[in-house]
């Protein structure tokens, strides 16, 4: 990647540096039908939000939201679906965000919470959650949307293909 624009006489013609984030957010349930919920410890209001974070360099996003869910939380995880991406801009350092929403199937529900990024975590019913005062109003509209979405039996799969094109080879994800 050019760094440096070298011709003198003419005007650099750059790319600015990276501007869009990604996270991934999980909505995790249990047998019970109950939803992870976490209320992160450095905030500046009372508020429960589901589980999730930034999307390491070379890092899947189904692998990301199952990282954050176990650093977070402890609950081992695995994906069922995708329910729904938002693509927001001006936000952290003038950035853009992409935030990709998974609904994750818990393997293992025993609590166990990062003690540096969360100040509580449990098992909610979902219409607690869904009602609960300190939830944000995306957040109540995209558990609903996956609701419906699992009552009518729609499923957004991911999937690792292999595409090829003149000298280059990928293994991507796919919906």
């Amino acid at each position: 990647m050019m760094y440096k624009w070298l011709p003198s006489e003419l005007k650099p013609n750059l790319p600015p540096p990276c501007h869009t984030n990604l996270g991934v957010g999980a909505f995790v349930v249990n047998e019970n039908d109950q939803m992870l919920a976490v209320s992160e410890k450095h905030y500046e209001y009372p508020h429960w939000k589901l589980p999730g974070g930034y999307v390491e360099r070379g890092e899947d996003i189904v692998a990301a939201a199952e990282r954050e869910v176990k650093e977070e939380t402890g609950v081992e995880s695995t994906f069922l679906s995708l329910i729904t991406f938002r693509h927001t801009h001006n936000m952290m350092y003038g950035n853009s965000d992409i935030y990709v929403l998974l609904m994750m199937k818990a393997l293992t529900e025993q609590i166990s919470l990062s003690q540096r990024e969360v100040s509580d975590c449990r098992w909610m019913d979902i219409e607690e959650y869904i009602n609960h005062p300190h939830v944000h109003m995306f957040n109540r509209l995209v558990i609903k949307q996956a609701f419906s979405c699992k009552d009518r039996n729609i499923k957004l799969d991911i999937q690792k293909k292999t595409v090829k094109w003149a000298t280059n080879t990928r293994v991507m994800d796919f919906l």
